[in-house]
């Protein structure tokens, strides 16, 4: 997930909305406002414990703890700080994540040096091709090692916002 895109360098916010959310009311208000504030602002976020969860997460611990100790960062969320002394990649199911549905992006973040080199370190390591970790894990997990509170959300209740498709149960 780089920001070399042409048409995104003129830009310095992006709103990813997926297909299969559900706007049931007029949202009155401007979801972008906390951008200024926070890398990422989402609709709804939480903490997942799905088993599967487990499957897009192989070795992101290990890679975590690596790329802290190379350089030498000073990890500024302190869930994910607490999570850093276990061994196992299930523990990252305790660390808040926005759900990816309908996800704002600072740019000017994630066209720094510090996220390029952050996403060259993910890609020499294979995460998204060898491990098939998803994008909200590797932007989530950025956010939380260099801000405190990196993930602002609206947590959007569910008669304005679903991320689902009308009648299916979640």
């Amino acid at each position: 997930w780089k920001c070399e895109n042409q048409f995104l360098k003129d830009y310095d916010y992006l709103m990813i909305i997926d297909d299969d959310s559900w706007f049931k009311k007029k949202i009155e208000f401007d979801l972008f406002n906390k951008l200024d504030n926070f890398p990422i602002v989402t609709a709804v976020s939480g903490i997942y414990r799905d088993k599967n969860l487990s499957r897009t997460r192989e070795n992101l611990l290990k890679f975590i703890k690596k790329y802290v100790e190379k350089e030498n960062i000073d990890v500024k969320n302190q869930s994910l700080k607490n999570i850093l002394k276990l061994e196992d990649d299930n523990a990252l199911t305790d660390l808040t994540f926005s759900i990816g549905n309908l996800d704002l992006f600072d740019l000017r973040v994630f066209k720094s040096e510090k996220y390029q080199k952050y996403i060259q370190s993910v890609n020499n390591f294979g995460g998204q091709y060898k491990h098939r970790w998803g994008d909200i894990e590797i932007t989530n997990i950025f956010v939380h090692l260099y801000y405190e509170r990196g993930i602002y959300s609206y947590n959007l209740s569910d008669q304005i916002y679903s991320p689902q498709y009308p009648g299916i149960e979640p």
